[in-house]
């Protein structure tokens, strides 16, 4: 078995029984993104869910995504002091069997302001994975 994880811009470390299997690769974001699809993304003040379709040969775990809700102004000439937008970092538990897909959601702490100033829109993205193939 190899184990190798893939990670934008990140050093990893790797603790597994046997560390002489594990690889590290820093891979472009785009790439993450064309070997892991996210797909129907929806949201709500509590929660981000979504799916994920492996596009690799390979089973896929520990998957990290970045989601970040940007936050739209009402007026954008005149946009308030403070934006509430953010960005978090999230570990999808399970794993992706080559071609599969997995769903996800998060719980958002705290949730979204209720506000009526602007609004929310949110974007998914693969950050990084674990791939176990069998080498």
């Amino acid at each position: 078995m190899k184990i190798r994880m893939l990670f934008l811009g990140v050093a990893v470390h790797l603790a597994t029984v046997n560390p002489a299997l594990a690889q590290r690769a820093l891979v472009p974001s785009e790439q993450l993104n064309e070997q892991i699809k996210v797909i129907d993304v929806s949201f709500d003040r509590h929660s981000v869910s979504g799916r994920l379709i492996n596009r690799t040969p390979s089973t896929l775990r520990d998957i990290r995504l970045e989601v970040r809700l940007t936050w739209h102004w009402a007026n954008e000439t005149s946009p308030g002091a403070e934006s509430p937008g953010r960005t978090g970092y999230y570990r999808v538990p399970g794993e992706l069997a080559p071609d599969g897909e997995l769903r996800f959601s998060f719980r958002l702490a705290p949730p979204l302001s209720e506000r009526t100033d602007g609004r929310f829109s949110v974007s998914v993205g693969v950050t990084g994975f674990t791939e176990v193939t069998n080498e």
